[in-house]
């Protein structure tokens, strides 16, 4: 079934899905400085581990945390949302998750919207783009914020144990340690050194990846 397309259609669907455009970008070396998308952000932290890490691992007895992730998304009353967790990078890679994790009419919609902002140059790049996009920022700056909540995006801006938790927002729950033991068994480990990873992990995400 051979399928043409023009640039109107190429327009739209970049439209549509601009995370999917920035990925584009990257694969033809024309991406903005300080711009990752959030699926190409997860791929490389799961594969800094020997064995690559699954969503059911960050999600581990952390079902009720995903629920409150997934209304947030849903809410227009509040575009902005903070998590809190072990490290930044736990946080982000919980965002992840807890998207894959969403009805696939939603996921789909949240996966191709999701990017991952290092610096400010880039965030005043995207943030005056159509959205609604969902936004992590790896900098702090709130009138940035603002601008980007200003164009109807979401912001989730992800802390680690050294920020002291202040407002509303998500803390992630130490993970559970027989739905991690559970999670890890899928990914091949076996039931021994899955429970002695496990055991790590319940206390730090951190500790079980190194």
């Amino acid at each position: 079934d051979v399928r043409a397309y023009d640039a109107s259609d190429l327009e739209t669907w970049l439209d549509q899905a601009p995370a999917e455009g920035l990925r584009l970008a990257t694969l033809i070396g024309k991406a903005p400085r300080g711009a990752l998308t959030l699926k190409d952000w997860w791929e490389d932290w799961r594969h800094e581990t020997t064995t690559p890490l699954a969503a059911e691992v960050l999600l581990a007895g952390r079902s009720d945390v995903t629920s409150a992730f997934g209304r947030w998304l849903i809410d227009s009353s509040s575009f902005t949302l903070a998590i809190w967790a072990d490290t930044v990078e736990e946080a982000i890679a919980f965002t992840h998750c807890a998207i894959e994790s969403l009805p696939q009419s939603q996921r789909d919609a949240w996966s191709t919207r999701t990017i991952v902002v290092t610096d400010g140059e880039a965030w005043r790049h995207l943030a005056t783009r159509r959205g609604p996009l969902l936004f992590l920022p790896l900098f702090h700056d709130q009138t940035a914020i603002g601008r980007a909540v200003r164009h109807d995006h979401r912001v989730v801006t992800p802390y680690g144990r050294a920020t002291k938790q202040l407002g509303e927002g998500i803390p992630l729950p130490p993970l559970d340690r027989p739905a991690l033991r559970t999670a890890l068994e899928t990914l091949g480990i076996d039931v021994d050194r899955a429970d002695e990873l496990a055991g790590m992990g319940r206390g730090s995400l951190q500790a079980l990846r190194r």
